[in-house]
This record gives C-alpha cells, structure tokens and sequence, in this order.
C-alpha cells in the first residue's frame, strides 16, 4: 500500500501554473481555472498511488475528482506558494476519510 502523504511533489506542475499565473497574472478566478486545466493535479494523484486506495474504499474517478474539488481553497494555496505540499496532501485525505464516513 503506498503511504498517501509520501507522494512526490508534481514540481512542474505548480510551477507551469506559477509561470502562468506571472504571464497573465492572478486572481482568484484565473487560478481556481488552472486548477482544473486538464484535470492535471487529480490525475496526477489518482496514478501515484490515490487511485488504489480509492477503490479499495469504493470510490470512483468522479467521486474522487468531488473530494479533491472540495479542495480547492488549499490547491490555489499551493499553486502560490502559501501552502507546502505535505499539508495539501493531508487536507486531501483528511477529505477523503470524511467523505467516506460521512456517506454510506
């Protein structure tokens, strides 16, 4: 089972958003946008290691892509730089667990 907290950080990620955001500049809006763009961070998640444990509880790509949607105050933190990796990580499964409690 691979740790859900010990999933590498997707530098290039963030930084094609930083680059981005430099480019067109930044507001809310425009970065809740590249957020989504491609689905990128969610997928990246579900293939390093998400998408196990996902469907170990039942859990499918589109509810997964709810959970991390519920998310997205802290994605935009981290895209700027106002949040490390490691806590977003942590805000996204501590989602996860709720979600799955709080739903049969």
């Amino acid at each position: 089972m691979v740790d859900l907290l010990d999933v590498p950080e997707p530098k290039g990620l963030r930084k094609e958003a930083q680059s981005l955001r430099e480019k067109e500049g930044g507001n809310w809006d425009a970065d809740s946008l590249r957020v989504w763009f491609r689905n990128a961070l969610p997928s990246y998640l579900w293939n390093h290691g998400w998408k196990e444990k996902a469907q170990e509880e039942g859990c499918s790509w589109p509810q997964f892509l709810r959970i991390v949607s519920l998310n997205k105050r802290d994605i935009i933190l981290w895209l700027r730089g106002s949040k490390e990796w490691g806590e977003l990580l942590q805000a996204i499964e501590d989602t996860f667990l709720e979600f799955h409690v709080s739903t049969p």
